[in-house]
């Protein structure tokens, strides 16, 4: 439900969509309000948790929101992400879903070839190999990209602490957001546009108008 709110909002602001075809959007699923589960923007990079059991029908996501969606899945040639080490990747999560003609396969984060950048963070990267491994076909239609976050504390891992994660320079196809949307233009406010910034977040439109005014347009 809470997708289907935001895709609302999202038609509603047609010009900040504009500035950026490539988006991030974090949220939850937790429809009994049995988990603490978070997914939100924090200084620059998404902190996915659950925390509580893995059986708890709650996960914590980011829904991937690219120019590629509704075309051929020939397209898409690579997936990856940088997590921070110490967080949770399991087989299972963080994980990306790619749905391909209704059907949803998995990419799991250990199962990514991983290289260890040297400052503190790791890289996960999947090409036509890890496609071909999870069966994800060749031809038909790409409908949605996702990560999703649901395997929670109880979960063993060999290295990192279970149940929380967080994640930087989502990448599609060497499309890269390594932060969140900031307005940049009053425009992007109007209409509903203030309800879709999430680093920094606006009580209303004229909020996000001042931080434009203040910000000259940056995007810091």
């Amino acid at each position: 439900m809470k997708k289907i709110i935001w895709l609302a909002v999202m038609l509603a602001a047609g010009t900040a969509m504009a500035q950026s075809a490539f988006q991030l959007q974090p949220f939850v699923y937790d429809p009994d309000n049995a988990c603490d589960v978070t997914a939100q923007w924090q200084n620059g990079t998404i902190v996915l948790a659950k925390n509580c059991t893995t059986a708890t029908n709650a996960a914590a996501g980011v829904d991937i929101i690219s120019p590629l969606e509704g075309q051929s899945i020939s397209g898409l040639t690579e997936l990856n992400f940088d997590y921070l080490n110490g967080g949770h990747c399991g087989a299972g999560a963080p994980r990306f879903n790619v749905v391909v003609d209704g059907k949803t396969y998995f990419l799991g984060c250990s199962s990514g070839t991983h290289t260890d950048l040297g400052n503190g963070w790791t890289h996960v990267e999947f090409g036509p190999t890890d496609f071909a491994s999870a069966g994800i076909p060749t031809t038909g239609t790409l409908e949605d990209l996702l990560i999703i976050f649901d395997e929670g504390t109880d979960t063993p891992l060999t290295t990192g602490t279970p149940g929380s994660v967080t994640i930087d320079n989502v990448s599609v196809n060497g499309d890269v957001v390594g932060d969140s949307a900031k307005p940049t233009s009053k425009d992007q406010c109007k209409n509903g546009g203030w309800m879709t910034f999430q680093d920094p977040a606006f009580k209303n439109q004229g909020q996000c108008v001042s931080y434009v005014v203040s910000h000259r347009g940056g995007n810091h």
